[in-house]
């Protein structure tokens, strides 16, 4: 809702204040030129190249309430986009297609790690060495899970740093 300021200026004569409830209320007739009671002039001049101008005259009380409809109303599309465009996401996101196509990226970054890790390992490079070299070479192939934690978390889980260095795959 849409508040009147109760701060009125002095140079504001009352038979110039719009009471903006009334005018939003009725805005078929407020805001509609081929009304008799309207309250907007509209004035449009053709500038060039296909331009316009649009001068809108207004009560000079009704200049907060109309600028606070207009950014209301900016606000309200911005986030009708944003909710359609995450919609878009979520709706591609859960799509069955790409959700398998997910796990079997998965699937190929761990495969792809374990098997750099264990090129390394059996050249005799240690542990450390041979996690930092696998990550490397997954930046060199630009992948863009190859971060260290990445690397690790997947050469972990696959058993690489048990005893023994037993492979569970």
């Amino acid at each position: 809702m849409i508040e009147k300021n109760p701060v009125v200026s002095p140079s504001l004569q009352p038979s110039f204040l719009v009471d903006v409830e009334r005018t939003i209320a009725g805005i078929n007739q407020s805001f509609n030129p081929l009304h008799d009671d309207y309250v907007l002039d509209y004035h449009v001049q053709r500038v060039r190249d296909g331009r316009l101008i649009l001068s809108i005259a207004m009560p000079e009380g009704m200049i907060q309430g109309f600028t606070s409809l207009l950014q209301s109303l900016h606000g309200f599309f911005r986030f009708a986009e944003l909710k359609e465009r995450i919609s878009k996401y979520e709706e591609k996101a859960f799509a069955p297609g790409e959700v398998e196509r997910r796990r079997e990226f998965q699937t190929e970054f761990q495969q792809e790690v374990c098997r750099i890790f264990d090129e390394l390992a059996g050249q005799g490079l240690e542990r450390k060495e041979a996690v930092k070299r696998t990550n490397q070479a997954l930046k060199a192939k630009k992948h863009p899970w190859a971060t260290h934690e990445a690397v690790l978390s997947v050469l972990r889980s696959a058993g690489r740093f048990r005893k023994g260095g037993g492979k569970r795959d």
